[in-house]
């Protein structure tokens, strides 16, 4: 995993739990949409881009949960985890226009009661997605009364790009 010196890279827009949990309770208060987005956002890319504008037209404020290493390690096992650390990641996506708050991820599903958005926003290709992981986060959205909201799909299918594609491209394209 490449990591790198955080002293360099600081952001007022990653918030710890505390944080984030004061600051959304004072937002709902104030009449403010809140939404949450979440994944690894490792090789930040055109599709992750969309997909964060596409979801901060369905709410006033945008928090991201951005997933810690061992999370991310554990979902993208395939190709052995995360290439940049958690603090990379979520500097990057915190200073995303579209984003205004990011919070680690520990994928035991807390981050949803930290939040308490008032949508949990995914993907369009969500939609039929039948992993245990997700099928658990809907269940836990729906038990708090979070709606569940898919960002419609900027890019056709045809052209939807992941990290795994970008990935297989370097290694079998690039000398």
């Amino acid at each position: 995993m490449i990591e790198i010196n955080t002293e360099n890279y600081e952001t007022t827009g990653i918030l710890s739990e505390e944080e984030i949990k004061a600051k959304t309770r004072e937002l709902r208060k104030e009449g403010k949409i809140v939404g949450l987005c979440t994944g690894s956002f490792d090789l930040l890319h055109i599709g992750h881009v969309a997909y964060l504008e596409a979801a901060k037209k369905m709410c006033d404020v945008l928090v991201v949960g951005v997933a810690d290493d061992s999370l991310s390690t554990r979902k993208k096992s395939q190709r052995g985890g995360p290439i940049f650390s958690y603090e990379v990641r979520a500097f990057m996506v915190g200073r995303l226009k579209p984003v205004d708050f990011v919070i680690r991820d520990d994928g035991l599903l807390n981050i949803f009661h930290l939040v308490y958005p008032h949508f949990y926003i995914k993907g369009s290709d969500y939609k039929n997605e039948t992993a245990h992981d997700f099928i658990k986060s809907k269940e836990i959205v729906k038990s708090l009364g979070i709606k569940m909201a898919y960002a419609p799909c900027v890019l056709s299918d045809s052209l939807k790009i992941s990290t795994a594609d970008i990935i297989d491209y370097i290694k079998n394209h690039v000398k």
